[in-house]
Order: C-alpha cells, then sequence, then structure tokens
C-alpha cells in the first residue's frame, strides 16, 4: 500500500528556548502528485517542563517522520480544555488576565486600578517580548529580571517604581502557588532593586514664613486644608478630601479617619489641636454627608476632584516663588520632623496612621540630615551626663 512520505523534519525552536512553543516543522511528499506540502506536529512538546526530556520526544518523533509512520494523535490536546491540561501549562497572559477578572473582589478602586494597569503592562511585555506562548510554570526570576530592566530602560521608571511593579505582580504569582497552579513564586527569587527614592523635604523656615503671611488670603480653603495635613497627618488625596462632617466630634476635638479610607485599613482618631479647632467649629451647622472640602470653598455635597488641592497649591508656589520642590503633602512632613524632637515613635505612629512601629522608625529614619540641625548644639557633651 503506497502512502504519502514524510521528509525534512526540524524542530522549533532552533535555540531551545522553554518559553516558547515547540514544534516539528517536516514535508510531505504525496505519492500521486509529487508535491511537497508543509506540515506541523507538537504532539505532547508543550507539555513537558524538562529541557532534555523535551528534546528526547522530539527526536522520537522526528525519528518517526523520517521512518514514514504514523504520528502519535495528540495535536487535539493543543486546543484541548484548560480543565484537562495540567495548571502549570496555562499560559502566563490567560492566568493574569482571569486573575483581573476574579481575583480582586475586596480590593479598593484605587488599588483595583493599580493592578489593573500593571498586569496589563506585565501582560503587553509578554506578547512585545516574543513570549506570548510563555506558561506561568515556565515564567522563571530570568524573565522577572528581563521585565525589570524593560521597566527601568524602556518605561525609565524609579527603582522604587519597579520595585512595585514586582511586589504587585508577585501578589498575584502568589495566589497561583495557594491555588496549586505552580509550586514556587519566582516573582519572590529576585532581589529588590536598590532604593532611589528621594524624599519628599520639609518646609524650611522661609517657606513657612511664606504660606503662613500669603496663603490665608490668596486662598482660604487650600489653607484649611494645608493645616489639617500638617497638624493631624492625614493623607490629603485618599483620606482628608473624603472625610465628611459626621466624622468630626466638635465636642471632643478629635477626627476620624474610617478604615475604609485609612492607607492600612485601620480607623484611627486623632486629636484637632485648638488651633485650628477654632477655625472650623461653625461646620458644625452643615449636614453630617457633607464632604469637608468642596469647590464652593465651604463643606458641601460634592467633593473636590483627586489634585484639586495639590493644583492650587502648585499655582501658589508659582506665585511666591516658592522652590519646586516643596509640595502640599510637605507639610505632613515639616509638623513630623518638630514632633520627633518632642515626642516618642509610639506617639507618631499613632498620629500617623502608620500600621506598625518599625514604618515609624523607618519614615523617621528618613527624614533628611538637616532635620537633625538641634544635634549641634544639644548633643551630649563628652565628660557629661547631660
Amino acid at each position: 500500500m503506497h502512502t504519502d512520505k514524510k521528509i525534512f523534519p526540524v524542530l522549533y525552536p532552533l535555540n531551545r528556548d522553554l518559553s516558547k512553543r515547540w514544534f516539528i516543522k517536516y514535508k510531505v511528499q504525496c505519492y500521486t502528485t509529487g508535491a511537497l506540502v508543509s506540515k506541523k506536529y507538537t504532539g505532547a512538546l508543550n507539555l513537558i517542563p524538562d529541557l532534555q526530556q523535551r528534546i528526547e520526544l522530539a527526536e522520537k518523533y522526528m525519528a518517526v517522520i523520517k521512518r514514514g509512520e504514523k504520528l502519535p494523535d495528540l495535536q487535539g490536546q493543543r486546543t484541548a480544555s484548560e480543565l484537562h491540561q495540567p495548571k502549570s501549562f496555562a499560559s502566563a497572559i490567560a492566568c493574569t488576565m482571569q486573575y483581573l477578572s476574579t481575583g480582586t473582589h475586596g480590593l479598593r478602586h484605587a488599588t483595583l486600578l493599580d493592578y489593573r494597569c500593571k498586569c496589563t503592562i506585565f501582560c503587553k511585555w509578554l506578547q512585545s517580548s516574543g513570549h506570548a506562548q510563555l506558561t506561568i510554570g515556565a515564567l522563571s526570576a530570568v524573565h522577572v529580571k528581563e521585565f525589570m530592566h524593560y521597566c527601568k530602560t524602556e518605561r525609565k521608571l524609579s527603582n522604587t517604581t519597579a520595585n512595585d511593579y514586582k511586589h504587585t505582580l508577585s501578589t498575584v504569582w502568589q495566589t497561583f502557588v495557594l491555588d496549586g497552579k505552580i509550586t514556587t513564586n519566582p516573582w519572590k527569587m529576585v532581589k529588590d532593586l536598590r532604593n532611589d527614592t528621594q524624599h519628599m523635604p520639609a518646609y524650611t523656615p522661609e517657606v513657612e514664613r511664606t504660606i503662613i503671611t500669603y496663603l490665608p488670603q490668596h486662598h482660604p480653603q487650600l489653607w484649611l486644608f494645608l493645616q489639617f495635613v500638617y497638624y493631624c497627618s492625614i493623607r490629603p488625596r485618599r483620606e482628608l478630601r473624603l472625610l465628611k462632617i459626621e466624622n468630626i466630634d466638635f465636642e471632643n476635638g478629635t477626627i476620624t479617619v474610617p478604615g475604609s479610607l485609612a492607607k492600612n485599613y485601620k480607623a484611627r482618631t486623632v486629636i484637632i489641636p485648638n488651633v485650628l479647632l477654632k477655625q472650623i467649629m461653625h461646620w458644625q451647622q452643615y449636614p453630617l454627608h457633607y464632604y469637608l472640602f468642596s469647590k464652593e470653598g465651604t463643606p458641601g455635597a460634592v467633593r473636590t476632584g483627586l489634585n484639586y488641592f495639590g493644583y492650587k497649591f502648585e499655582d501658589f508656589r508659582k506665585a511666591y516663588n516658592i522652590p519646586t520642590q516643596y509640595k502640599l503633602y510637605a507639610s505632613k512632613h515639616t509638623n513630623n520632623r518638630k514632633m520627633a524632637m518632642l515626642f516618642n515613635a509610639v506617639v507618631l505612629q499613632h498620629h500617623n496612621g502608620h500600621s506598625s512601629l518599625s514604618e515609624t522608625q523607618k519614615y523617621i529614619g528618613e527624614m533628611h540630615w538637616r532635620d537633625l540641625e538641634f544635634l549641634r548644639h544639644q548633643i551630649p557633651q563628652m565628660g557629661k551626663l547631660k
């Protein structure tokens, strides 16, 4: 019985890259017409993670092709449902996108947007770098380092931001470990890049005088907003901007940041100093559901935009020639610099809403060396107890 002749089997990819899809390309010569037709065969090649074992199986397939024998009918496995395939051989892109659609329940809106952004960028990198078929089981520390290098060189991200990408994707991959899809998390095998964050400087006495002298008349509402950040250490965009009249206890002079708004998900109550409390006592006349800050310049039913006060402060800074490195949020650091000289770390921890004392100690340690200028005159001298 005459059959078609199979010739010229070649294994791809030629560099034997496990991150790419493997297949054998060969030609079939029709017995009746003599025409050569190109064919591809994958069999079970892409189901084997070990390089040497995959090569050995490929050589067996090519031997079968050269002998003109019938190949095993395994082609259907390529399109079979993922439920019938090993979990570790699922596409990294598919798993990542599936996580975004099913595994992000309970995340805050801002956190969800952050996850979507980072995961989408990672998936686009996989596609553009030739790793579109990479499985979650095949993703290694080498790929992680390649992605980090891409973040640094192509996207021009700082080391700190690149580390944030790694931490986010590590969280996603850890869910794959817990689901039993993979056994190890490759993102945890790569060390963080050296922290290159330039911390926001506190206001100089000259900048403070400029703010105190001109801001109350320039923008009274911005002046109140800045004082809340300064005196109460409330984060401006994700906390203070979303607080309402109901969050203030005018009788006891406190303001509560609910856990739903707090960065660490823990509610905290902060003392409102008398110098600030006196300026807002008339807010008691407003409905409890009103936001503290609205575009009308008073408490209102509609909150301000995310960057509203940031832009207003930039306008003020430019109008009074304040250097660009001094931001609205720096008012929080300015007061913390002073409080660190008067109070212990436990007080600062609660006041700033830090989740742990170590975080507060790190925060204090990151203050610029000029913040310790008082040591020049007050440091204990040798031979003296005080």
